[in-house]
């Protein structure tokens, strides 16, 4: 009886520890450009030149092609910087996507996405998003979406900077 109930609660903590394994949290920010998919598309696919624009990196490396790497170093909120080594998992137009696996001292898994569909009034909606996942999501969920909303509005906000300036 005591070996089947340690069977039992060992079968228990496999299960929840497998499901709070797949705890996520997705943070995403959405803004309407003047700009068109297919202007929104040349800038944010030329992956070498982001750090000529975006305020939250430093260097970025790695063209869009799907199961190719990409290297990146993210400024975090506290100005330290952080390397991290990706996969691209989607790259077509208006399609941008990428993961990065957890590394010795990070938290999460994290899949990085960019989406750029037509408006209505011939412009875009263009949407930026992180989904964190893994189990440390549960007690770093509030820093990480603290972090990670403000940093997506300085992106979006840069990018409607930047495309501004180029299509006047």
């Amino acid at each position: 009886m005591r070996g089947t109930l340690q069977t039992l609660a060992a079968f228990l903590l496999v299960g929840l520890l497998a499901s709070l394994a797949n705890w996520q949290r997705r943070v995403d920010v959405e803004i309407d450009l003047a700009a068109t998919p297919a202007q929104v598309w040349a800038v944010i696919s030329e992956t070498s030149d982001y750090r000529s624009w975006n305020p939250t990196l430093t260097w970025m490396e790695g063209p869009p092609v799907v199961r190719g790497p990409l290297d990146f170093v993210f400024i975090q909120e506290d100005g330290t910087d952080e390397p991290l080594n990706g996969t691209w998992i989607e790259a077509r137009p208006g399609r941008l996507a990428w993961e990065v696996k957890p590394g010795l001292g990070r938290w999460f898994d994290r899949l990085f996405f960019i989406r750029v569909d037509l408006a209505a009034d011939g412009g875009s909606k263009t949407r930026i998003g992180v989904v964190a996942s893994g189990v440390s999501v549960l007690w770093k969920e509030d820093e990480f979406a603290a972090q990670t909303e403000p940093a997506i509005a300085r992106m979006l906000k840069a990018l409607a900077t930047r495309l501004d300036t180029q299509i006047r």
